[in-house]
């Protein structure tokens, strides 16, 4: 299986399973020597197992740094869609309709199976009457991330739902799905409202997606996000808005002068990011000093 990746780091919203402030400390599984769960276990025992590897997975792709923490999570990825593929029919009838514990794990776990029957279930569980199992489920599908993943519900859980975890997924769901060549009418709409939302992560989600979709008319708002109190949401912006750039040279000098602007102002960690980004722009460093930089960018129509 491939590993799942986004251009940063985001903070997924808790599954089932994620410690609370007062819980112990999750103890990694090592997921290469994790014997898979036969067919004649018990559910109970696989729906353990199952939590167990999501939990320590969501921790990985909060807070995982460097290749033994990606080695671990390549891991636990590969041996939950094994361990899902093996157990399909189970899972799909849990999230159908088994307790509401097994229906939000199984909401995450069907998201690793890489399967398409697994997509209208998961479709069917945002409908469902817990908002974890609902979160989940939006969570599944962005790990699941189909193109043809229909994105009407998704978008509206981004748009208006009042719960910061929902909406979170949401967002997750959507970058991962236009990422993998996804398209709907709403998709731009959503984004264009996440990079407002009050939580960090949405706003970073939400700038990436409207660079993957080479939104132009976000450039302004995007530049907005530039002076953004979190550093991760300025780099998605910058990160964005040279997306949008290169996509199409009617977009190439407004997005340039917006970063290079922001290049005048800063100075501090955050100048480095958004020089490194003008020069993905440029295709060329032209130095340190910002004077080469506006004097190319006001060149540029």
């Amino acid at each position: 299986m491939k590993t799942l990746s986004c251009t940063l780091t985001v903070l997924l919203a808790a599954c089932s399973s994620t410690p609370g402030p007062d819980e112990d400390p999750i103890e990694f599984p090592e997921a290469d020597r994790m014997e898979l769960v036969e067919p004649e276990t018990t559910l109970g025992f696989l729906m353990t197992r199952l939590d167990d590897a999501v939990r320590a997975w969501n921790v990985l792709k909060q807070s995982g740094h460097g290749e033994e923490d990606a080695r671990k999570l390549r891991s636990l990825e590969s041996f939950l869609e094994n361990q899902v593929r093996l157990h399909l029919s189970d899972m799909i009838a849990q999230l159908e309709a088994g307790p509401p514990k097994n229906r939000a794990v199984a909401a995450v776990a069907l998201g690793f199976s890489g399967l398409e029957e697994t997509q209208s279930p998961l479709l069917s569980a945002l409908e469902d009457g817990s908002s974890l199992v609902v979160g989940n489920a939006l969570l599944g599908l962005g790990i699941l991330a189909m193109p043809d993943t229909p994105l009407s519900q998704i978008c509206y859980s981004l748009r208006n739902d009042s719960d910061p975890a929902i909406r979170r997924n949401a967002a997750y769901a959507l970058q991962r799905i236009v990422e993998a060549g996804g398209r709907d009418e709403c998709a731009v709409e959503s984004a264009r409202t996440g990079i407002a939302d009050g939580e960090p992560s949405i706003r970073v989600m939400a700038a990436i997606t409207l660079g993957l979709l080479a939104d132009g008319e976000s450039i302004p708002r995007l530049g907005d996000l530039l002076h953004d109190e979190e550093d991760f949401v300025c780099l998605a912006a910058a990160t964005a808005l040279v997306r949008i750039g290169r996509d199409n040279e009617v977009n190439t000098g407004e997005a340039a002068r917006l970063l290079v602007a922001a290049l005048d102002r800063e100075r501090s960690q955050r100048r480095r990011m958004i020089h490194r980004e003008l020069a993905r722009l440029r295709g060329a460093n032209l130095g340190d000093s910002v004077e080469p930089w506006r004097e190319w960018a006001y060149k540029i129509p």
